[in-house]
């Protein structure tokens, strides 16, 4: 009984005391979360301010090279701080999930982007097999989802394919092969303001696929990424 109530007392004191040694951790990170949204919130009236002059200079004299470069430079930065402050309320929207139709989303997207890869001289193959759901957020979903279909767009080199299916009863994979890396840069796929050798001169803050991937381990999801003799291929699993 004295072994017991020592352990009892020992687990009560180190619940304790974690919960003190931890909460200057919490408190730094619900800061940092908080700082992060009012820095876009702030942001946003300056850049949409500074978009609308450039509309308006292009109006009065004419596209130039400097507008269209100030207009480039103004999607970047709008870009960049909405995804920074997605990343920062992961936690808060990640809670509220439901039942996903994975397969209805990547159909509509897919649909959506043929236009476009037909433009930029690419194919895009699907092979969506009906009825897939996933538990998670849908806006989250369907963000991540348009991300891949962006990267894909923008990376692939002649062709792009998209392959949902169930590789068992409790397993969803999707699977997309995309652009052609070089070896051994796989594993900077992921991180954050990274960008590869095959980005140079192409839209992009480097946050894609670490926004992705971030979205699907919030909704219990794995990423994985190869590139095997220079063909990238990424694998998405629930």
């Amino acid at each position: 009984i004295g072994e017991i109530a020592g352990l009892v007392i020992c687990l009560i004191f180190l619940i304790f005391m974690s919960k003190k040694l931890f909460k200057p951790l919490e408190d730094a990170d619900r800061k940092q979360k908080q700082f992060i949204r009012e820095a876009e919130n702030e942001l946003k009236i300056p850049l949409t301010i500074v978009g609308a002059n450039a509309e308006i200079l292009e109006k009065e004299n004419g596209p130039s090279d400097a507008t269209q470069s100030i207009r480039r430079q103004v999607r970047k930065m709008t870009d960049l701080t909405k995804r920074l402050g997605a990343l920062a309320i992961f936690g808060e929207e990640a809670k509220d999930q439901t039942e996903c139709d994975l397969s209805a989303i990547l159909a509509e997207l897919a649909g959506s982007y043929e236009d476009a890869f037909r433009e930029a001289g690419a194919e895009l193959k699907t092979d969506i097999q009906s009825g897939i759901t996933v538990k998670g957020n849908e806006e989250m979903l369907r963000q991540a989802m348009d991300e891949l279909f962006e990267n894909s767009l923008k990376f692939s080199e002649g062709s792009a394919s998209f392959v949902l299916k169930k590789e068992n009863e409790s397993t969803v994979l999707l699977q997309i092969n995309a652009a052609a890396l070089p070896e051994g840069s796989v594993e900077q796929v992921f991180d954050r303001f990274t960008k590869l050798p095959n980005a140079e001169g192409k839209e992009g803050n480097g946050l894609g696929l670490s926004y992705v991937k971030e979205i699907v381990r919030s909704m219990n999801g794995r990423t994985h990424a190869e590139v095997k003799d220079g063909a990238f291929t990424l694998r998405i699993t629930w």
